[in-house]
């Protein structure tokens, strides 16, 4: 998760989940072959994940400052996750 949000922050490339979830979607193509179900176990879910970090660490970053408050009014279930990334960087430093 912490690396999704050092990529939205410019501090690192793109993790490798999120570059293979945006290469599935270009090309409309699950990354293994067969069906949905014959997907790696979690994979998929990884895969989105990854994708809702970047969404909601972009949609944070370009808030309102001073508007925090509204914003996760706003956002419920974004501010959730927004909280916890904060909880994963505060075990960082």
């Amino acid at each position: 998760m912490l690396a999704v949000v050092d990529y939205v922050e410019g501090k690192g490339p793109p993790p490798p989940m999120l570059k293979l979830a945006r290469r599935c979607e270009r090309y409309r193509a699950l990354p293994e072959s067969g069906g949905v179900l014959e997907q790696e176990a979690g994979l998929l879910e990884r895969m989105e994940l990854a994708e809702r970090v970047c969404a909601t660490w972009q949609m944070w970053r370009t808030r309102q400052a001073g508007h925090e408050g509204e914003w996760a009014e706003a956002h419920p279930e974004e501010w959730q996750m927004v909280m916890a990334i904060l909880e994963l960087q505060n075990g960082r430093d």
